[in-house]
């Protein structure tokens, strides 16, 4: 139980491009107008952790898709990290960004599904299982 706390703790405190985006958000708008944008993020990830339950030993014995994961999550990393260089301060968006928004990172947002195939791989008993 302790590693299990331990794989929790560090994948949800570690700040992925979400937790900065709607950091950033709550500063500049408030957390009134930023609470559209979280609960997309919410429902981005419950919508992705339901499908990789639903897959999970498809996910963990297809080491294709694993690579291609990988892959996309690299160059996501790389874009995002482009996209942070070219920014100028104080040329972002008036709005806060809705419910939509949110969703739609949440659903390219590589980290969370690194975060779910790991952890029902590691922690679960379809995990267990296809390491015996």
């Amino acid at each position: 139980m302790i590693s299990f706390l331990i794989f929790v703790f560090v994948m949800s405190f570690t700040p992925g491009p979400n937790t900065i985006m709607a950091m950033v958000s709550g500063q500049n708008h408030g957390i009134k107008k930023s609470v559209p944008l979280n609960l997309g993020m919410l429902g981005g990830l419950v919508v992705i952790g339901a499908l990789a339950s639903i897959f999970a030993s498809w996910i963990q014995s297809n080491e294709t898709f694993v690579l291609v994961m990988k892959v996309v999550g690299s160059l996501y990393l790389a874009y995002l990290t482009y996209h942070v260089l070219i920014s100028v301060p104080g040329s972002e968006d008036e709005e806060a960004g809705g419910f939509m928004t949110g969703f739609l990172i949440q659903m390219t947002n590589v980290k969370v599904y690194l975060y779910f195939i790991t952890g029902l791989g590691a922690f679960t008993l379809a995990g267990i299982w296809g390491h015996i």
